[in-house]
């Protein structure tokens, strides 16, 4: 199929109830993924699940089922779209299944990254909901991003400089961090640039220097190319990554792709399109979605009043010099060990500075104050650094006593 000179392939499917037939289904799409190059999507009745939770009801669940229908999914690399609206799609008395979806390849997500899925109301002679799968190109807007430090900057030769003078420009934490959003924001915009622009540039320029007779002068810029092109790959693989938050698999392995479907599956799942009102009634209007929001928020942390329950008994109890030890002073060794060991990419505070940047920033004094990133500066800040020493000290307290 084309959609706006796009060509894409879609799969009605239909899973045959018994289990002999099912994995013939299975293996015909295994073939058909083996010549797959185009974004794919498949949709329609598997006829069985891929977990305990998408079944209510009935007998136990057969797991000989999930895994096989778990197998194919991973095999051929197909991802769930997801769905907004009720959880189950199939129907019978006393059993209540997810069985309908919408399943699509990592292209598919590449190009068509907000793909939405609904379950719609069932109908009377039938014991299956509709699912209305929409294929989007268009990214919605998410209102305003925060700053963030992404970690592909600082690969750039003039990362440092530029960090140094920002942060100079304040005269305490606050005042050079936001210093050093403002700069860093413009830094990106004009000198790093645009990653997968500079990417499809370099790309266009190695095609037609390859195409062009070869000799000398052109073999040397082939290689000049070639080397700024694997620095454009690392840092388009460090920006999917640092998306993407799979902290559990190394960069450094070409993991693009993946990184990208990942970043795709974790926004969908992240994002509120629909919710039930007190009524019982779905909401998919985004005005209302964020008053709703707003409000049961509101409703959740407005005090209402009473006598709090005693809270000592609560706690183990610990002597006075135990006490002395947990609140002493922040050693700058401490604070230093504390950094170093939180998850680099982990999320930032609400200034955008993630573990990274301290972590490469540590030793880089700043100009204007001839202080840097070190013990008294970041023991102000309202980062976690404080928070994972004195849990440690509190851990090895309650340990030793």
């Amino acid at each position: 199929m084309t959609s706006q000179r796009i060509e894409w392939q879609l799969s009605a499917v239909y899973g045959n109830p018994a289990p002999v037939q099912r994995r013939e289904l299975w293996s015909f799409l295994r073939n058909v993924a083996e010549d797959q190059d185009v974004p794919w999507l498949l949709a329609g009745d598997f006829n069985s699940i891929l977990s305990p939770s998408e079944k209510l009801g009935g007998a136990n669940f057969e797991s000989s089922r999930i895994r096989e229908f778990q197998d194919v999914v991973n095999d051929i690399g197909l991802h769930d779209l997801g769905y907004t609206g009720p959880h189950f799609t199939w129907f019978r008395t006393g059993l209540r299944e997810r069985l309908d979806r919408a399943m699509a390849n990592s292209q598919w997500l590449s190009t068509f990254p907000e793909t939405t899925v609904r379950h719609l109301p069932r109908l009377k002679k039938s014991n299956h909901r509709p699912i209305l799968t929409t294929p989007t190109t268009q990214v919605q807007p998410g209102g305003e991003k925060p700053f963030r430090v992404l970690a592909a900057w600082l690969t750039h030769e003039g990362f440092m400089a530029m960090m140094e003078n920002a942060w100079a420009k304040g005269s305490c934490f606050t005042e050079s961090a936001a210093a050093f959003a403002r700069d860093a924001a413009e830094w990106n915009r004009t000198v790093f640039g645009h990653i997968l622009r500079k990417k499809d540039k370099l790309l266009r320029r190695l095609e037609q220097l390859e195409l062009a007779p070869s000799d000398s002068k052109n073999a040397n810029q082939i290689n000049q190319i070639q080397e700024e092109l694997e620095l454009i790959l690392f840092q388009e693989e460090l920006l999917w990554y640092q998306k993407s938050r799979m902290e559990w698999i190394k960069s450094g392995d070409m993991n693009t792709a993946y990184f990208h479907a990942r970043t795709i599956k974790r926004r969908k799942r992240n994002r509120v399109s629909m919710l039930k009102n007190s009524a019982g009634e779905w909401v998919d209007d985004p005005v209302t979605l964020l008053e709703m929001a707003r409000s049961y928020f509101h409703e959740l942390y407005t005090d209402e009043g009473g006598e709090l329950p005693p809270l000592e008994s609560q706690f183990p109890y610990i002597i006075d010099t135990r006490w002395v030890a947990l609140a002493s002073v922040l050693d700058p060794d401490e604070i230093r060990r504390a950094v170093q060991a939180m998850g680099a990419l982990k999320s930032p505070g609400k200034d955008g500075l993630n573990p990274l940047f301290f972590q490469r920033c540590w030793d880089t004094d700043t100009p204007k104050h001839n202080t840097n990133l070190r013990p008294s500066v970041i023991a102000d800040r309202e980062c976690s650094n404080r928070q994972v020493i004195l849990s440690t000290r509190g851990l090895d307290l309650l340990l030793t006593q």
